[in-house]
């Protein structure tokens, strides 16, 4: 049964669950350039349709904060530019701003930097963050935060465990 945010393969274009009618059961498909279409919701190899991956469920994101030249029409990493839809998924197709997956085989590292086009042509900056994860691995992180030990004296090393302590 597909599921929102899922990507599929349907006649050779990749295209994104964006809407689920459960009682209809029918799925509304949207591809990168806009296209629009809809499926049964448990359609599957039998009627060409192939499930690829969920990108929300299994790939790292980053958020985009600009606000204008529309949407992106594409990224580059290096000069290279990354394949839409396979490479890399927009949360929201229409607007510029929001979550932006990245597939996990590109091993994008913080602090790189990559550079979105958008529709207008204008450019935006895009830096990795140390937030760059999967959602279970950002909760994790909020739920099991890093204890931070603040500057220690001579006499605090002393009062705290000692290397003959057992732990």
């Amino acid at each position: 049964m597909l599921k929102i945010s899922d990507i599929v393969l349907y006649q050779d274009t990749r295209w994104k669950v964006v809407t689920h009618a459960k009682d209809l059961r029918i799925c509304g498909l949207v591809s990168f350039d806009g296209a629009k279409m809809e499926v049964p919701d448990d359609a599957g190899i039998e009627q060409g349709l192939r499930h690829l991956f969920n990108p929300v469920l299994e790939w790292p994101f980053l958020i985009s904060k600009t606000t204008r030249g529309g949407p992106f029409k594409y990224i580059t990493r290096g000069g290279l530019s990354l394949i839409s839809m396979l490479d890399w998924v927009p949360g929201d197709f229409i607007k510029s701003d929001g979550a932006l997956y990245f597939n996990p085989r590109l091993q994008i590292r913080v602090s790189e930097v990559l550079v979105g086009v958008h529709r207008d042509n204008t450019r935006t900056r895009l830096t990795v963050t140390r937030n760059f994860g999967t959602i279970d691995r950002r909760k994790a992180r909020v739920l099991n935060p890093p204890k931070v030990r603040g500057p220690q004296s001579a006499l605090d090393r002393l009062m705290t465990s000692s290397v003959f302590d057992e732990e």
